[in-house]
């Protein structure tokens, strides 16, 4: 199973289980990853590598977000 197949699976538990901050988050990892697979000239699937890149970034926003608060 991937990294993506696997946020796709808990988003579904985390919407039964009606974790509302959980589902949240993980529609946001799934937005960005969404948004980096169309990104340039031409739609592409992430490797893992990829994935876990595209999560550094977003985790590192939003850390930094919180130190200004």
């Amino acid at each position: 199973m991937s990294l993506k197949e696997k946020l796709q699976q808990d988003l579904t538990e985390s919407m039964r289980a009606r974790d509302e901050i959980r589902s949240s988050t993980i529609r946001m990892i799934l937005t960005s990853i969404r948004n980096e697979e169309v990104a340039g000239k031409e739609a592409k699937e992430l490797d893992e590598k990829e994935l876990i890149a595209v999560l550094s970034r977003e985790a590192k926003k939003r850390q930094i977000g919180r130190a200004h608060v």
